[in-house]
C-alpha cells in the first residue's frame, strides 16, 4: 500500500514534492512547476499550510489555475496529471509534473525575464552557469580521477579550514580565469567533493563533510 497524504506531508519537501496553500501566487508556482519539469519530475500538493496542516481547496478551481499557469506562464506548455486526496472532509489537489526530456521549460523570473528553473533538493532555483555545467556532467557521467592535477589541487585548497565562498568570492580569491573557476566548481560539486549550501536564493560552496 502507498503512503497516506498525512504520511507524505510528514516526509517534508524534497526534490520531487512540495506543498502550497493555493496557486494564487502564479509566478512563484510557475517556477516550481518548471523546476519539476526540468528535473526528474515531481508533485505539487495544493491545499497544505506551511506548518503542514491540511487546509483544503476547491480542486476544480485550482485545476483551472494550473491550466492557465502551464499554458500561459510556461514555455513550452507543460502537461500535468492530477490526483485528488481527501482527509477529514478536506480536499487536496496533487499536480503531477512529468520530467521534460528536453529540459527546456521556461518561465519568468522576478525581473520578468524568461529563464530556466531547476530543482536542487527542496529548492527551486534559477539555473546558473554552474548548475548548467553540472547537468551536462550528469549526462556524460563524468568520472572522478584518482589523482588530481596541480591546478585542481590548488583550487581545492581554497576550501581548507571550513572556508565558504560564493562564486563571485571564488573569482576574487583564485588566480584562475573565471571560465576555469566555473569549470572546476562544477566538477568538484558533481564529484561531491564540495557541496552547495543554499540560503535565500544564494548559493555558497564549501567542502563536503
Amino acid at each position: 500500500m502507498g503512503l497516506t497524504l498525512n504520511e507524505i506531508i510528514k516526509t517534508g519537501k524534497n526534490k520531487e514534492q512540495e506543498f502550497v496553500l493555493s496557486l494564487e501566487n502564479t509566478k512563484n508556482n510557475a517556477q516550481k512547476i518548471c523546476s519539476f519539469s526540468n528535473s526528474s519530475g515531481g508533485s505539487l500538493f495544493i491545499g497544505i499550510k506551511e506548518n503542514g496542516k491540511i487546509a483544503g481547496i476547491n480542486p476544480s478551481e485550482e485545476i483551472e489555475k494550473a491550466k492557465e499557469i502551464c499554458l500561459n506562464l510556461c514555455q513550452p506548455k507543460i502537461d500535468f496529471e492530477t490526483h485528488i486526496w481527501q482527509e477529514d472532509f478536506r480536499l487536496v489537489l496533487e499536480l503531477k509534473i512529468l520530467s521534460n526530456p528536453e529540459k527546456n521549460s521556461l518561465t519568468k523570473d522576478d525581473n520578468n525575464e524568461w529563464r530556466k528553473f531547476i530543482r536542487i533538493n527542496q529548492h527551486t532555483l534559477k539555473e546558473t552557469k554552474i548548475l548548467e555545467k553540472i547537468a551536462i556532467l550528469e549526462k556524460k557521467n563524468s568520472s572522478k580521477p584518482e589523482i588530481l592535477s596541480e591546478e585542481k589541487s590548488d583550487f581545492l585548497n581554497l576550501f581548507q579550514n571550513d572556508s565558504k565562498f560564493t562564486l563571485s568570492q571564488l573569482y576574487t580569491h583564485s588566480k584562475l580565469k573565471k571560465s576555469e573557476i566555473d569549470y572546476l566548481t562544477a566538477k568538484f560539486t558533481f564529484w561531491e567533493i564540495i557541496e552547495m549550501e543554499i540560503s535565500h536564493d544564494k548559493i555558497i560552496y564549501k567542502l563536503k563533510n
